[in-house]
């Protein structure tokens, strides 16, 4: 996935297509696959109101996203991992995407997992004497897009009959083996809003499947 994403900023620096966010985005969704791999069946919001009509959102930040496109504001717990978490999943994945941005480069700088207080280390063995640089890792995802679900409209039972139900926590008793969705939203400068869409990248087997966003998204890119 890493190489496939990386290839993708090449291709856009080629096409002169690319910005200084590429890189960083790329490091983003290779964060938020790892983050789509603990996706629970609880901890949904159901939101009534997206232009894809009723569906549930598997939100990383306390609001309902396509409602905050909206300038409206409908809280909800988010599903960040615990830091001890993130911590572990950006450590792994900043070092192996660097190792692979400096093979393209042709660099001779190696890079070595460390170990506490040092997160990463750096050597170049071709300087003399050789240079080391001992580095802690401060880094998680700027942005990860939600998951999201179609679902049918949810209604509640009120004093004068069957009602259609508001924003509210949900399960999400469909979690295996249904095609799940990442949310996007896009603005358009030009025309000043926002538009909204959603991407299949694939289905979770089962509460063991914790790669099964790396294989959906590296299809997705390609």
């Amino acid at each position: 996935m890493i190489r496939i994403l990386l290839d993708e900023v090449d291709r856009l620096k080629s096409d002169g297509n690319s910005s200084a966010y590429d890189f960083a985005a790329a490091f983003d969704i290779l964060v938020a696959a790892a983050y789509y791999g603990s996706a629970a069946h609880m901890g949904w919001l159901y939101c009534p109101a997206s232009p894809f009509g009723s569906v549930i959102f598997y939100p990383y930040t306390n609001v309902c996203p396509s409602c905050a496109v909206k300038n409206q504001f409908n809280f909800h717990q988010a599903n960040k991992p615990q830091s001890g978490v993130i911590g572990a999943h950006t450590a792994r994945l900043l070092i192996l995407f660097v190792q692979e941005a400096l093979i393209r480069k042709k660099s001779t700088i190696k890079v070595f997992k460390g170990s506490e207080p040092v997160d990463v280390i750096f050597l170049d063995d071709t300087t003399e004497p050789a240079t080391v640089l001992l580095a802690e890792i401060k880094a998680a995802p700027l942005f990860t897009l939600p998951l999201m679900l179609d679902s049918q409209t949810l209604t509640l039972e009120t004093e004068i009959g069957v009602e259609d139900a508001p924003h509210r926590e949900t399960d999400n008793a469909r979690l295996f083996d249904t095609d799940l969705k990442i949310y996007l939203p896009l603005f358009n400068a030009l025309k000043n809003e926002w538009s909204e869409k959603a991407y299949i990248i694939g289905s979770k087997n089962n509460r063991h499947d914790t790669y099964w966003a790396y294989k959906g998204l590296t299809k997705s890119v390609k």
